[in-house]
């Protein structure tokens, strides 16, 4: 969501309807035609203009989502048809959490010089606390 800053005109007004069919009958076609074709210029040329009022007011908008295009292309990687086993099939297995086994593809490699912390920053291994 976003804010969206502008004018509310807000127009009072009044459309004579008349006293016979026909008079009642022009008054509702143009009110009727004005809704369904959201041009209001000739209904409010044919009301009498009590009042306008204008204020600067800020509307919350909806943002429209960006949309990821697939591919619904089958490859040859197998029956898949989301075409997701060909794209990692190219991927190295990588240390399951707690255990030290390959996650992900069948009968992978597993990799165990990984999972030795070497290449884990400073920041992000587990501190020890002492107990006092």
């Amino acid at each position: 969501m976003a804010n969206q800053s502008g004018i509310a005109i807000i127009i009072k007004a009044f459309l004579p309807t008349g006293k016979t069919l026909d008079e009642q009958l022009t008054a509702l076609t143009l009110v009727k035609e004005a809704h369904s074709s959201s041009d209001y210029t000739a209904l409010l040329k044919a009301a009498e203009i009590e009042d306008v009022k204008t204020e600067q007011k800020t509307r919350r908008v909806e943002i429209p989502a960006t949309t990821v295009q697939t591919n619904t292309e089958t490859t040859t990687g197998g029956d898949d048809a989301s075409g997701l086993k060909a794209a990692f099939d190219g991927v190295s297995p990588v240390g399951g959490i707690d255990s030290g086994e390959a996650a992900g593809a069948e009968g992978g490699e597993q990799n165990e010089g990984e999972d030795s912390g070497a290449e884990v920053p400073a920041f992000l291994k587990p501190k020890r606390r002492t107990a006092a």
